[in-house]
């Protein structure tokens, strides 16, 4: 619901001021993003323990590219 909220409300100006760099991310990091995929699901196969701290890295992982990109806030 939290993300909901923030999507709605103040995420959405977010969203829309940095449209260009979003789609800019999307459209260039899709290797990325698959190998975050692949290290996560890679994590958890072998370690279904280290969910939590597999879950973190994926977003971190997903969040790089955008931080390098867009900026960091």
């Amino acid at each position: 619901m939290k993300e909901l909220e923030f999507t709605c409300g103040g995420g959405l100006m977010q969203a829309v001021q940095s449209w260009g760099c979003i789609l800019n991310v999307v459209n260039n990091y899709q290797s990325t993003f698959n190998g975050c995929v692949s290290n996560f699901n890679n994590t958890i196969t072998q370690n279904p323990n280290a969910l939590c701290q597999a879950a973190q890295d994926l977003t971190n992982c997903f969040r790089f590219p955008y931080i390098v990109t867009c900026g960091g806030a």
